[in-house]
């Protein structure tokens, strides 16, 4: 889908597939068991959604991410829960407007902020599900909220380099002299067209198009996929070090985002998985990308519902459909898994 709407008939075909995407989510919800159990394994009564693979900690990515499935199955009360303790809890006098991205048990035992420093990735789908929630549910205070995470977000995550605006992983960390480190992963396409909503749209438009163009400069390895992290230094695109060594944990999440963007043309890009899935039936969790780097492990049925939904908006019904089984033999095995779950539940949706 072209970022940008040149006419009212491009505009209202576009307003027609967000309105069929959300009603395809909400109708989808009961039919959804494993968003039953996801409630009531990874999220506490009081709003915490707990990552139990990481020593129990929570952080902002896991709540935007339930926040985005309470609005995607239309659960306001459970939104406006989720949203509240991430309010109370992950915003600080430290955090400059954004959100502290881990919160858990601390050395002497206490409970609170781990890191103050954010996630990007979070921020943005906080800003995103505020603005969409409050947008469907009448509540202006979400709108509020969410141009004032979007204005933090202009304001702190982004820098100039090499040509390309940047958007940075965190506020702090990521920029050492000439080099920036990005993470593919956080380039939410589909929320960067609904934040020009929340005000300087050209600086959303802008931010859509160069993140669009980093990527495609930051493929690597023999299969041409993202590293989970980047370096932009002199202005050159490579894999990140260890971080970058592979396309895994992070970077499956940047096909789920073409996929809501309905980017056609970049998504074709991962069609060599698609037919490594229909050659062994099954996939590794890392694909190595950097110079004698291997593939390590076996996919999660996250990563399997990632693809199946890539290959779906392909058009590739039969590989999407084999892809949907895969994830759903695998997930029984992932009781604790709160990433696995959380990816597999995002899937099944096509964006708000």
């Amino acid at each position: 889908m072209s970022f940008l709407r040149s006419t009212c008939l491009a505009g209202l075909c576009a307003l027609a597939a967000l309105f069929l995407a959300s009603a395809d989510s909400i109708q989808a919800a009961d039919a959804h068991p494993e968003w039953t159990y996801y409630k009531a394994t990874f999220v506490q009564k009081d709003g915490r959604v707990i990552d139990f693979f990481n020593k129990q900690m929570s952080h902002s990515e896991g709540q935007s991410f339930t926040m985005y499935l309470a609005l995607s199955f239309d659960e306001p009360e459970l939104f406006d829960t989720v949203w509240t303790w991430t309010r109370n809890n992950l915003s600080t006098s430290q955090t400059d407007g954004l959100f502290a991205w881990s919160w858990g048990r601390r050395d002497d035992g206490s409970w609170g902020v781990l890191d103050a420093n954010n996630a990007t990735d979070g921020d943005i789908f906080l800003a995103w599900t505020l603005l969409r929630a409050g947008e469907r549910w009448k509540r202006q205070e979400y709108v509020d909220a969410s141009r004032t995470i979007a204005q933090a977000i202009r304001a702190r995550l982004t820098v100039a380099s090499g040509g390309y605006t940047i958007l940075l992983p965190g506020r702090e960390g990521f920029v050492d002299q000439d080099e920036v480190a990005i993470n593919p992963s956080y380039f939410i396409f589909p929320a960067f067209y609904d934040l020009a909503r929340t005000g300087d749209a050209d600086f959303w438009r802008g931010l859509h198009a160069s993140c669009r163009e980093v990527l495609s400069k930051s493929l690597a390895g023999p299969m041409n996929l993202p590293p989970d992290w980047v370096l932009l230094a002199k202005g050159v695109f490579s894999p990140w070090g260890e971080k970058g060594r592979a396309f895994s944990y992070d970077a499956i999440r940047v096909p789920l985002y073409l996929a809501w963007d309905l980017d056609r043309k970049s998504l074709a890009g991962f069609t060599p998985l698609l037919d490594m899935f229909k050659e062994k039936g099954a996939l590794p969790a890392s694909i190595g990308v950097s110079p004698g780097v291997g593939n390590e492990g076996d996919a999660s049925a996250g990563f399997y519902a990632i693809l199946a939904r890539a290959a779906q908006t392909l058009g590739d019904g039969q590989t999407a459909s084999d892809l949907w089984r895969k994830a759903e033999s695998v997930l029984p095995n992932e009781k604790q898994n709160y990433y696995s779950y959380v990816l597999f539940l995002m899937a099944k949706t096509r964006g708000l």
